[in-house]
């Protein structure tokens, strides 16, 4: 067991810890009203510039790859702290004596609080926009730690009345993708978590992002695990920009997943569709993707880099081929040297004398580095 001391102010009294998106750990240190961040090698840096209000209390990272953190006192607020130190408060939706404790990500997308002082469950989307709900929860119940469970509910605690409760959420919607994109049709893909309720999704498709068109509803289950889901969508125009989103809905509520672009081909020209890396480590990533060259002879490359414009590097240099039948084939490509904790974007190209597919931008985090374990003393 190793402690760290170096880089704490004095009287901080760290209490609650989460890890960060960014490989590192981060805690409260509500003596000093600080954030605090330590590497895993111990590295410790306090941030205090931007919490105005409250004291910190409980932290936990949050769905958009930043820390959020509760604050009470007479100025009660939540908190968002990026990965650079950059803190924002939040109290417009608080009432009077509320005094925020526990926090936790919900699968919906939210991040949920118990509030003691209100004696409600709170909701704070990742612009800021807080909601309380007291209904059904037991008077003066001395809320502590909340929790999301396996089953998708939010689990939380009552300390006063000695008792254990849970609050339905949502459905969550994860992100949307597309598959075998022709001139005429593609496949959307995605994944829809019921959340211990029965939950029905639709996918709504546009030329621009009124959407304009919806599939009809189909159903998601109503079990506690997210589901994969797809739906095909025919009679598109060749060389045309869509937008899709997916919604889901149950008894809790509806869900609108993000919109999701994509370009239906010229006639004959191939498929490509961009697919999750695998084996992902600090420094290696090997992109894959599934090509089909619609009957005509057919190259392909991945487009890479740690951005979209432009991605400033391909894999392979030379183009490789892929052949001219009109079955789906799977290609890859492994990706060495590259930096630790760093987000990369990449996707397939697939080019044939018919014309060229871009397959979506899909993105890869490499893992922190970490250092070598000492070597062991020799045997005595």
């Amino acid at each position: 067991m190793t402690q760290f001391t170096s880089g704490l102010t004095s009287n901080g009294s760290p209490q609650d810890i989460a890890v960060g998106a960014d490989g590192n750990l981060w805690f409260t240190a509500p003596g000093t009203r600080r954030i605090g961040r330590i590497t895993p090698q111990g590295v410790i840096t306090e941030y205090g510039s931007g919490i105005l209000t409250g004291t910190p209390q409980e932290i936990v990272a949050g769905p958009d790859g930043n820390l959020w953190f509760t604050e009470n006192g007479a100025f009660a607020s939540i908190g968002r702290i990026t990965p650079a130190g950059a803190v924002t408060e939040y109290s417009s939706g608080l009432p009077l004596g509320s005094a925020p404790r526990g926090i936790t990500t919900g699968t919906d997308g939210y991040l949920y609080f118990t509030d003691s002082g209100a004696n409600a469950i709170g909701q704070i989307s990742t612009a800021g926009t807080i909601s309380e709900f007291s209904a059904g929860l037991t008077a003066s119940a001395g809320l502590r730690s909340i929790a999301s469970g396996p089953d998708g509910r939010l689990w939380f605690a009552e300390q006063t009345t000695g008792q254990v409760g849970w609050m339905s959420v949502a459905p969550s919607v994860g992100a949307i993708g597309d598959a075998d994109v022709t001139d005429t049709a593609a496949t959307i893909t995605g994944t829809v978590g019921p959340n211990a309720q029965a939950t029905t999704y639709t996918v709504q498709w546009g030329t621009t992002t009124a959407y304009g068109q919806s599939t009809s509803a189909a159903s998601a289950g109503s079990g506690s695990s997210p589901q994969d889901v797809s739906v095909g969508l025919t009679g598109l125009l060749p060389n045309t920009i869509y937008h899709v989103r997916m919604v889901a809905t149950n008894a809790t509520g509806t869900t609108v997943g993000a919109d999701h672009v994509f370009t239906t081909t010229a006639p004959g020209a191939p498929s490509a569709t961009s697919l999750t890396a695998t084996v992902v480590t600090a420094g290696d990533a090997t992109l894959n993707a599934a090509v089909n060259p619609e009957n005509t002879s057919t190259t392909y490359h991945f487009d890479w880099g740690t951005s979209t414009t432009p991605y400033g590097a391909q894999v392979p240099l030379a183009d490789a081929a892929v052949g001219a039948d009109a079955t789906d084939h799977a290609v890859s490509q492994t990706l060495h040297g590259l930096a630790p904790n760093t987000t990369y974007h990449f996707r397939v190209v697939a080019t044939s004398a018919s014309g060229t597919t871009y397959g979506a931008d899909q993105t890869l985090t490499t893992s922190p580095w970490r250092p070598p374990p000492p070597p062991r003393p020799p045997p005595r």
